[in-house]
């Protein structure tokens, strides 16, 4: 056992010499940046996205839970489809993912997901449809999966 401390003790000496002298080799060297000049149009885009970055995504206050202001065109229509009864979402919970199903509401018809489908396309967060989940009826089903919620 004395031996084995005697080890442990010589290899922690080791190390700490080790990590000393990289951090020292780290402090010394200098790294050039390239540096890219975005075009205006380019700027914009970054800019856009760092903004739809910021804002939260979760939105109590909205029928499909997520903020309008992600996407103010697709989410606004998608938000507006809830409202008016034309499409219906339904949450599933599978495990720790949740699964948001869109089905059709009680102002809308069997195709309202499909008639709706760019709009759906748009939303952010985005849904996708899971060609291979089909619900009773033998529809597709239109299907947004996110992590722990």
């Amino acid at each position: 056992m004395n031996a084995h401390a005697t080890a442990a003790e010589g290899n922690l000496y080791l190390a700490k010499h080790e990590l000393a002298a990289y951090t020292k080799r780290c402090e010394t060297t200098v790294v050039k940046e390239d540096v890219e000049t975005l075009s205006a149009e380019e700027e914009a885009a970054v800019a856009a996205a760092e903004k739809r970055e910021a804002l939260p995504a979760h939105d109590p206050t909205t029928r499909n839970g997520y903020s309008i202001a992600l996407n103010p065109d697709a989410n606004a229509k998608f938000e507006t489809l809830l409202v008016e009864g034309v499409l219906r979402l339904v949450r599933a919970f599978h495990g720790l993912k949740t699964m948001h199903i869109i089905h059709p509401g009680q102002n809308g018809t069997d195709k309202s997901g499909f008639q709706n489908k760019g709009v759906i396309k748009a939303v952010v967060p985005p849904l996708h449809v899971e060609e291979q989940a089909v619900d009773a009826r033998g529809a597709a089903r239109v299907v947004r999966r996110s992590g722990l919620t």
